[in-house]
């Protein structure tokens, strides 16, 4: 280092000696921290929150409110032993898009339930598609502990650029995905500055967080506010983000089984009887309004039946169940259930249903409105389609919502659910996937589907080849081939196994020798193609069998004892 150079440096050194400024250390100037001294998420600061001013006051928490941070990497190891101790509620990054996990979140979510620290997870937002934020929000379920009280994605910055879909779309098919995996609350983390411009679909959470790093409450309706991103707590080396929650909402919203807060006149309460309702999720029960004792719970997709409408003492309402008991009559978690159909009738969300068969053929439609306008096509009958759960119209009708993102009814007269375990990778689910099939193994056959020594029959002998006339399914939901003699047998493909429908052509059992006729070929797999013969068999070459395997489409071929695999075709042999 030069002369003059050591020379401007030690004035600057004197300089910021002398304005007070001694103890402030290099990495608190570094540019991830954006010029904030000792903040608590240097990635993500956000300094457009700050407001006029950010008195010190509001570095620390009120003394009559309850001490709720969030962490994440970058407050490193934590004495637990002594942020426990100060810690309400603690909410830890999970992840920063899918790219990303937090290195440290494991870590603080061991330590927050050892302690016995109540705790929240979040994740970063970075999906730029629908389909991309789907697979960010199952990252983000995976990863995170499943001890966490409830879900929040925080979003701080567009992510669509260049794609043809709104942020709305983005995050609404986010937190779709993450509630078709857990009935736990789903919040949002949004920017006070960029609220009304990102035009996210705030209903579609159960709270709001939102950081102003300022005297002012953020601008618009929140359940917590992010006040500061310099706090302090004991065991937390620097600063740390600090929350303070909105006026009537309790803690135990966030730590407890309180259901919902908010503004009764909002509209999003059932503030005269429905009459019954359908349970959208999980939701506890009470012994009072006041909501403090629970008494069980309602299974998601549970139709009850309600008494009356009464308030709590802050003018919240509730439902008065025909039991006595109290439950939430926010429209978030339950739903007036159409009184016109009995559901009993249809499958709703506590049927669980996984794949659902066609009993007759029926319509697909767009949207749950069940109108010409939105009808997409229509499914055959045996048609065995994968369901992803049930949504319901306004008027409280169930639909099931399939894979393709279609809904079709929920009707039980329509469709019948299969068994979970019996799908379509370990099933024949429909006719059209199995005309002929060959018994793996000695298998009975039952003259009616449900299988029990009454309704026994003859066992069909390994190797045989059947006739299906159809495949039907069991009370329980279980798939039945059904034969062309009129009884059933198994549909399970480890014991049976479709064959082509010129099978006889074909060897099924291996022959006590097998000599090729003509000059033929061995290949690598299955499925034959040119670039995958591995040599040129001779004509009047007897082959070692060892066994027979078969193609998807149910072709079988002969497997030799070097591994290589010839076609089973009779017409080849002598």
């Amino acid at each position: 280092m030069g002369k003059v150079k050591y020379f401007v440096v030690c004035l600057v050194i004197a300089f910021l000696s002398f304005v007070g400024y001694e103890q402030v250390s290099a990495q608190t100037l570094t540019a991830e921290n954006d010029g904030h001294v000792n903040t608590a998420k240097p990635e993500s600061t956000v300094p457009w929150e700050y407001g006029p001013e950010t008195p010190k006051s509001a570095v620390q928490p009120l003394s009559s409110s309850p001490v709720i941070a969030d962490i994440s990497k970058w407050q490193g190891n934590i004495d637990w032993s002594k942020a426990s101790k100060a810690l309400d509620l603690v909410i830890i990054r999970t992840q920063y898009g899918s790219g990303m996990e937090d290195y440290m979140h494991d870590s603080y979510e061991k330590s927050a339930t050892k302690y016995e620290v109540p705790f929240g997870v979040y994740s970063y937002v970075l999906a730029s598609t629908p389909a991309s934020a789907r697979a960010e929000a199952r990252n983000f379920y995976n990863r995170a502990s499943k001890n966490t009280k409830f879900y929040v994605l925080d979003v701080e910055e567009f992510t669509n650029n260049n794609t043809p879909y709104t942020m709305r779309a983005i995050v609404e098919a986010y937190v779709d995905e993450l509630r078709s995996l857990s009935n736990k609350k789903v919040g949002l983390y949004v920017a006070n500055h960029l609220y009304s411009k990102l035009n996210l679909k705030t209903s579609d959470f159960d709270f709001v967080w939102i950081p102003r790093y300022s005297s002012q409450r953020p601008s618009y309706n929140h359940h917590l506010w992010q006040y500061t991103d310099s706090g302090r707590v004991p065991g937390i080396s620097g600063g740390v983000d600090l929350n303070r929650l909105a006026p009537g909402v309790p803690l135990s919203f966030f730590t407890g089984d309180v259901t919902q807060v908010g503004n009764p006149s909002s509209g999003t309460y059932y503030k005269t009887n429905p009459g019954k309702i359908v349970t959208k999720q999980e939701i506890p029960q009470f012994t009072s309004t006041s909501f403090k004792t629970k008494k069980g719970s309602i299974d998601k997709g549970e139709v009850v039946h309600v008494k009356r409408v009464v308030k709590a003492s802050n003018g919240t309402p509730r439902l008065q169940l025909t039991n006595g008991r109290y439950i939430t009559a926010n429209k978030k978690y339950v739903l007036k259930a159409n009184p016109n159909i009995d559901f009993d009738d249809y499958y709703t969300a506590k049927d669980n249903v996984k794949y659902a068969l066609l009993k007759k053929a029926n319509a697909e439609f767009t949207s749950v409105d069940f109108t010409n306008a939105k009808k997409a096509g229509t499914l055959p009958k045996g048609k065995a389609v994968k369901v992803t759960g049930v949504s319901y119209t306004a008027g409280g009708t169930p639909r099931l919502k399939l894979s393709n993102g279609r809904y079709m009814t929920a009707k039980k007269s329509v469709v019948q659910k299969i068994k979970d375990s019996a799908t379509p990778t370990n099933y024949y689910t429909s006719v059209d996937s199995v005309k002929k099939a060959l018994i793996k193994q000695p298998e009975y056959e039952y003259t009616s589907t449900a299988f029990s020594d009454a309704t026994r029959r003859a066992a069909v002998a390994q190797h045989a080849i059947v006739d299906v006339e159809a495949v039907t399914y069991s009370s329980g939901g279980v798939p039945r081939l059904k034969l062309s003699n009129g009884h059933y047998m198994t549909a399970k493909k480890t014991i049976v196994q479709k064959v082509a429908s010129n099978i006889d052509s074909f060897y099924t059992t291996i022959p006590e020798q097998v000599v090729t006729n003509a000059q033929t070929y061995a290949y690598d797999g299955l499925y034959f193609d040119e670039a995958n013969i591995v040599k040129t068999i001779p004509a009047n070459t007897k082959l070692a069998v060892k066994s027979i395997v078969y193609t998807t489409n149910g072709y079988p071929k002969f497997v030799l004892d070097d591994h290589t695999v010839v076609s089973a075709e009779k017409a080849l042999y002598q």
